[in-house]
């Protein structure tokens, strides 16, 4: 994600480096932006912080992450299915990039997750009703990108939503009955 030109990389880059041009494994710990309990990284925090290209999809063998948050940077490309393999992620943020293409499935397999953040990008396509599979989702923020399609009644699962922002997209039809949203009466836009 062009790491040279971040905002802050401190750590990511001091000699000796690893074939991969990295920080030695094993100073994780100390990266800019990374937190890492044990062994393993749970905390993935670059808002904010000049990332450009794609999200690698290497991101989705961190098995025991639980916080990736990459919003307002200029990623572009799309959405790695493979963020689908993170069953421990809690919150997912790429809002304020420039990701395009249509929301991976893949992520309805998030089961832990409970604040999505996928608004202000160039995202497409219909909204997934895997979507309805995230029982645990308090936050859902689609809004600003291009969605067409009528919103998937199996959003009307999502009992423990709170907020739900699909405003300044394509979407038609009528919210579906199912989709109570009995938490979000008054926040609903």
């Amino acid at each position: 994600t062009n790491g040279d030109s971040w905002n802050d990389n401190s750590n990511w880059i001091v000699p000796p480096l690893d074939a991969d041009g990295f920080s030695m494994p094993g100073t994780e710990d100390t990266w800019y932006g990374v937190t890492v309990t044990g062994d393993r990284v749970v905390y993935i925090l670059l808002s904010n912080n000049q990332l450009s290209g794609t999200i690698p999809s290497e991101l989705g063998d961190l098995s025991n992450l639980e916080y990736l948050n990459f919003r307002t940077n200029q990623l572009s490309g799309t959405i790695p299915p493979g963020l689908g393999n993170l069953s421990k992620l809690i919150s997912l943020a790429l809002d304020s990039n420039q990701l395009t293409g249509s929301i991976p499935p893949e992520l309805g397999n998030l089961s832990n997750l409970n604040s999505l953040y996928l608004n202000v990008n160039q995202l497409s396509g219909p909204i997934p009703s895997e979507i309805g599979n995230l029982s645990n989702l308090t936050g859902l923020s689609l809004n600003n990108n291009g969605f067409t399609g009528s919103i998937p009644p199996e959003l009307g699962n999502l009992s423990k939503l709170i907020s739900l922002y699909l405003q300044s997209n394509q979407l038609s039809g009528t919210i579906p009955a199912e989709a109570k949203f009995e938490n979000a009466a008054d926040r609903l836009e």
